[in-house]
């Protein structure tokens, strides 16, 4: 990546992306968990703005990371690197999980 100057900010961007993701997601943990009768007078509208901002927000990151972080991996990462890769994370899988590869991310149809 010594050769990609632009790579470091482009990482930069998407772990913040990584983090804002989290953000909202223990955001709707909390709100999910804390939702009681006391609270019941604000309404789902919170939740669902959260849940809206997730949704707007997770379909930015990946549309970013389909875009540019996944052709600056492509282009970093060897053959035998993506086989070792697949080869620890099929252990992590089942049959109905998606399965990982550069062949085989893709955000669009």
């Amino acid at each position: 990546m010594a050769q990609r100057p632009d790579s470091l900010g482009l990482l930069v961007a998407i772990g913040a992306e990584h983090a804002a993701i989290h953000q909202l997601i223990g955001a709707i943990d909390e709100r999910v968990a804390t939702h009681t009768r006391a609270h019941a007078s604000t309404g789902p509208g919170a939740l669902g703005d959260l849940a809206d901002s997730l949704v707007t927000g997770l379909t930015g990151h990946l549309v970013h990371e389909e875009h540019a972080a996944l052709p600056l991996l492509l282009g970093t990462i060897t053959p035998p690197q993506w086989a070792h890769f697949a080869h620890l994370h099929s252990r992590l899988t089942t049959a109905d999980t998606a399965r990982t590869g550069p062949d085989r991310w893709s955000t669009t149809p």
